[in-house]
């Protein structure tokens, strides 16, 4: 029959018995060998490759313990260093940090501590070593953004290990999974947690456009180790507040003009019917116009289409629209007694005749920045 270890501490704390095996191998009666060990120390990062690892002896009155070793599998690691009450020994004698068929460097290590007392009597306790990640990224990172916010885009991570030195954190940027990354310059990066704000750093030379995704890796160094997290952040359109289809308006007097803040049709509004096809901005209404790429409307976000209206020629009227036809607008409201502006962005769905009178339907979608 194989040993059968079985070091349960709260039944040794609560029957003060401490238990072991005969050398040869086979079970034996329960017996007070007379000590334990416990291990101290059983979390480590890819950084401590040579850190000392700490072990509490347990005694009975009257036993020391002599000699402490390292097992792993059959083979004696090595011998730890006896202080009284404690031990210790360096997690150099593990080995490589290299795990599985792909050489992982986190995984764990199985190892067994066989102590040795004046009683004669010896004792073998198994433990887990855990070897983790230095660097990790904030769960908190935004993973949507858009290209007004990139600014004042936060990107936090931490770096923690069991007792190395992290000599330095380098925060890598890169444009989409094909792009090759760049050191972002970001300054006095902290060795231990922080947060990078984007705006601190050179990720305007990326040039990133709505649907990119930007990449980012954090990477630390320990002496000649280094270690790495990599996240993203994904650079959405900037979505319209408001949004409408199949709004009209036409040459009938009382549906003549249209009111790009109600999406109604009436006798008021921001721009007036025009024949054959078309219109003008009504007197008093600041709203204008240019006229930009048919059929362009599904494309443009809100920030494109307020690009687009500050480098345009800017109108006041259109006339003879076709199906298609697109334009980007600006007007400026009174909202709560602050003067605010509205891109927006209109394409025009039909031109319509019935019983001889003409009129114009579009959708739109508008918001403010």
């Amino acid at each position: 029959m194989k040993k059968n270890f079985k070091y349960l501490a709260l039944s040794l704390i609560l029957t003060g018995s401490l238990i072991s095996c005969d050398e040869d191998g086979y079970d034996r009666d329960v017996v007070d060998v007379g000590g334990y060990a416990s291990l101290k120390d059983k979390s480590l990062s890819v950084f401590d490759t040579n850190e000392d690892l700490n072990i509490d002896l347990f005694t009975n009155d009257g036993v020391s313990v002599e000699t402490v070793e390292i097992y792993k599998g059959d083979s004696m690691l090595g011998e730890a260093t006896i202080n009284e009450n404690s031990a210790s020994f360096n997690s150099s004698i593990l080995g490589d940090f290299a795990f599985g068929e792909d050489n992982d460097p986190t995984g764990s290590f199985s190892i067994f501590i066989k102590s040795y007392f004046s009683n004669g009597e010896f004792s073998e306790d198994p433990f887990s070593i855990s070897v983790d990640k230095a660097v990790e990224i904030s769960e908190d990172n935004k993973s949507k953004t858009t290209l007004d916010s990139l600014d004042v885009l936060s990107l936090a991570y931490s770096v923690s290990t069991f007792s190395a030195t992290v000599d330095d954190v380098t925060l890598m940027l890169k444009k989409n999974k094909a792009g090759e990354y760049t050191n972002s310059n970001a300054s006095d990066i902290e060795t231990e947690e922080g947060t990078v704000v984007l705006g601190d750093t050179n990720y305007d030379e990326l040039n990133l456009q709505k649907n990119d995704t930007l990449y980012y890796k954090f990477i630390a160094t320990s002496g000649e180790l280094t270690d790495e997290a990599e996240s993203y952040t994904v650079v959405e359109p900037k979505a319209f507040d408001n949004m409408y289809s199949e709004v009209s308006f036409s040459g009938e007097a009382d549906n003549s003009q249209f009111d790009f803040a109600t999406a109604e049709a009436s006798s008021s509004g921001d721009i007036q019917f025009v024949t054959p096809a078309g219109f003008t901005v009504v007197e008093g209404s600041n709203i204008q116009f240019v006229q930009i790429e048919d059929d362009s409307y599904e494309t443009e976000d809100l920030l494109s289409t307020r690009d687009l209206y500050n480098a345009g020629t800017k109108t006041t009227s259109a006339n003879n629209l076709e199906q298609g036809d697109t334009f980007v607008y600006k007007v400026t409201r009174d909202i709560d007694g602050t003067e605010t502006d509205f891109y927006g962005i209109m394409e025009v769905q039909n031109i319509i005749e019935l019983n001889g009178v003409m009129s114009i339907e579009f959708k739109y979608s508008e918001g403010m920045l």
